[in-house]
């Protein structure tokens, strides 16, 4: 967010450059140190400005009281009702509008523009990217942001399409894809006990796990990763490699008894 040093509004500049330079909340016009100038003195010079109870111009002088007042048939009848719907601003930041016959005040967040008061949006412009730099509306406030990876559209870049990473718990990977003409992060979920390893699914999930198939035994190792070994005889149906051929005979170790592998 851009900020501005604490100086007074104690000049004309100063009261005319968009910025709250002392930082007390209130910017040009809105600011008590502003009314002395001619640029900040708005003239009662609308049936609006002539009826809203405010003294407008900060001559002393309000509504029918003001010379210029007087052609008006809100003064010159003596009533002081308003045309209900009627709207002005009675400075930058204050709004006046006819309600019930009534004259009510409403603060601007922003600025009074038009008779009405503007969003952040309408005063500042759509959301932009431009040179690496992000310009957004947050409520109120108009943001910015550098953006890592640089600019797409209005926004910044959220990652490079095609790069792909792992999810934080390892049971999951991220790739980058252009959506809509967007880029964004879709996750893919690790199947069959799996875990992301350099953004791809090709590790395993559980330590310990065993598997055998083929003559190959695989098994999840403290690195999440498959420990590969080659079974001289094939699998057995627990997920281990056979210790002997199947079939063949041998003799015991005590030498009167005869062996055979199942």
């Amino acid at each position: 967010m851009i900020c501005f040093g604490k100086e007074p509004e104690t000049t004309e500049a100063l009261c005319s450059d968009g910025a709250d330079n002392d930082m007390n909340g209130r910017a040009d016009c809105n600011d008590a140190n502003c009314v002395q100038f001619s640029i900040c003195q708005k003239e009662e010079n609308t049936e609006a400005l002539c009826s809203d109870g405010i003294d407008n111009d900060h001559n002393g002088l309000k509504d029918c009281a003001e010379e210029s007042c007087k052609s008006f048939k809100v003064c010159d009848s003596g009533q002081t009702a308003c045309t209900e719907g009627a709207g002005s601003c009675a400075s930058n930041y204050v709004r006046s509008y006819c309600q019930g016959g009534e004259w009510q005040t409403e603060t601007c967040d922003i600025a009074c523009i038009e008779d009405k008061c503007v969003t952040c949006e309408g005063a500042y412009g759509a959301d932009s990217c431009e040179d690496g730099v992000y310009s957004y509306c947050s409520g109120n406030q108009r943001l910015t942001e550098n953006c890592k990876l640089g600019c797409e559209e209005n926004r910044c870049l959220a990652c490079i399409p095609g790069e792909m990473r792992c999810g934080e718990d390892g049971s999951y990977r991220e790739i980058c894809e252009t959506v809509n003409g967007v880029s964004q992060w879709v996750s893919e979920t690790c199947q069959n006990d799996k875990a992301c390893l350099d953004g791809e699914c090709r590790g395993c999930e559980t330590i310990g796990k065993k598997e055998c198939s083929a003559g190959i035994k695989k098994t999840c190792n403290s690195n999440y990763e498959y420990s590969i070994e080659n079974c001289e005889y094939g699998c057995d149906d627990a997920g281990d490699c056979r210790v002997c051929k199947e079939g063949r005979m041998s003799c015991g170790d005590d030498g009167n008894s005869i062996m055979k592998c199942v």
